[in-house]
């Protein structure tokens, strides 16, 4: 059925291509920072485990953002490794966006993105070598640090009783990102205008695996809001179709377990490999954004259930997960 579905999405862009003669428009638009920040006690997410705190082993996910503590000697318990040192260093960056519009019911855009993550930072990007992934900072530049952020056309889709629009490529799969999910993906998602309720589907692809095999990993999603005197109300639910869990990961690591990647291994992270386990999640939410008199304010309640199956391990049906959270922020 999705499939009917996305060839039907194609087909009718094509027709919207074809039966359009209007000259193309081109904007681009993009912004360009440069930071600096001096830093104690505040760990960096990015980089290799042995750049960014000096620090020996630890899991590249995890460790560099929870302290270590030595085991052994006169210090034993006290914090290791930079975590009560000052940090200091420079970074930049650059996004440039360029639209080619048609009309109002057609359009495409590509969106670059080009990091400096570390100003005098050597060669080679995150977690791998093989790539130049955020050396703009590198010495002498003439880096292949470009990176193609999202590629995707939106089309008005004609003949339909309401505005329907449609987005079709590498794109945000973006719910409530402060408090769900901000992920860049390749996809289908649409906007149907019911006033006063507007309806948004989607679907993504977040991994194919080997054509002829079900190892491959959907993301569904239903999101809608309405417009209630100064309120925006809205509801969601995206549900996570997880033939092979995790997605993908480094050959290196060994996952599930802390601190088993070490620094002199950090630079094989070339090779990722698709996880063993199955896994279906699903996350529910509802939100209200909105102002009562002087006050701004914004509610958000979430709460996801699912399970990981694990084929290969005979001695274990699956793991159950449940869980909420919710926020209100009053201006």
């Amino acid at each position: 059925m999705k499939k009917f579905i996305v060839l039907t999405l194609f087909g009718l862009l094509i027709m919207a291509f074809s039966a359009t003669a209007y000259a193309l428009e081109f904007k681009a638009s993009g912004m360009i920072d440069f930071d600096t920040v001096l830093e104690e006690n505040t760990p960096y997410f990015f980089g290799t485990v042995s750049a960014v705190h000096g620090r020996t082993t630890g899991s590249i996910f995890q460790s560099w953002i929870t302290p270590s503590f030595v085991t052994t000697g006169p210090n034993i318990g006290k914090v290791a490794g930079a975590f009560d040192k000052s940090a200091a260093y420079a970074y930049s960056r650059a996004l440039l966006k360029f639209d080619a519009v048609v009309s109002k019911e057609l359009s495409g855009t590509i969106f670059f993105e080009m990091d400096a993550l570390r100003w005098g930072a050597g060669p080679g990007g995150f977690l791998t070598q093989a790539s130049e992934r955020n050396t703009v900072g590198v010495w002498s530049t003439d880096r292949a640090a470009v990176e193609v952020k999202n590629i995707y056309i939106d089309a008005a889709v004609p003949g339909m009783p309401v505005p329907v629009k449609a987005r079709v490529g590498a794109q945000p799969l973006s719910v409530r990102p402060r408090m769900v999910v901000y992920t860049d993906g390749v996809g289908v998602t649409g906007e149907i205008k019911a006033d006063p309720v507007t309806i948004m589907p989607m679907w993504f692809k977040a991994f194919e695996g080997t054509d002829y095999a079900s190892d491959d990993v959907d993301v569904y999603g239903l999101h809608l809001n309405a417009k209630v005197n100064t309120f925006t109300i809205g509801g969601y639910g995206l549900y996570y179709n997880m033939n092979s869990f995790p997605i993908i990961y480094p050959t290196g690591y060994s996952w599930g377990t802390v601190g088993s990647v070490s620094a002199s291994t950090s630079a094989s992270y070339g090779l990722y490999v698709a996880g063993t386990q199955k896994a279906d999640f699903w996350w529910l939410g509802v939100y209200a954004d909105g102002k009562a008199g002087p006050v701004d304010l914004n509610f958000d309640f979430v709460y996801d259930t699912g399970k990981v199956k694990s084929p290969l391990t005979l001695t274990v049906d699956d793991v159950q997960n449940s869980g909420w959270a919710t926020r209100l922020r009053v201006d």
